[in-house]
């Protein structure tokens, strides 16, 4: 039962957490793509069990985008993947980079969260949580 419980929770994957902190280490963007599949509303028999499965998946694919920087998309029909990659595409080419310079040393390898504010409301910031100091 305790396996079963650890699949479930979005916390749990230690394949997850590797990814993040490679993508972190690698300043890397991940845009994951959600199908209809993965919606649990969609399942002929959908058990608490199976839901929560569903559920975690969804949350470690929002987890990805969050930690990275990126965005999690949504699809419902395979032909929408031209509309998606022209959109993605799009937020490319519009990033912006802002250095920072820490005040003092900062432990190497170490991992810092940082917090961007926007002073023009209208302006969205998809931002990483943090970095890990070079």
């Amino acid at each position: 039962m305790r396996k079963r419980i650890a699949a479930i929770d979005a916390r749990a994957s230690s394949v997850l957490n590797s990814i993040l902190n490679l993508a972190d280490r690698e300043g890397v963007s991940i845009f994951p793509l959600a199908l209809p599949s993965g919606d649990p509303k969609r399942l002929p028999l959908p058990s608490p069990v199976i839901t929560g499965l569903y559920s975690a998946a969804r949350t470690r694919l929002q987890n990805l985008a969050d930690r990275s920087g990126g965005q999690l998309n949504e699809i419902q029909r395979l032909d929408q993947m031209s509309r998606l990659y022209v959109e993605v595409a799009a937020q490319l080419r519009a990033l912006y980079t802002v250095a920072y310079q820490p005040p003092g040393d900062r432990a190497r390898g170490k991992w810092h969260e940082i917090k961007i504010q926007l002073m023009q409301p209208e302006l969205i910031a998809r931002t990483k949580p943090g970095y890990y100091a070079r």
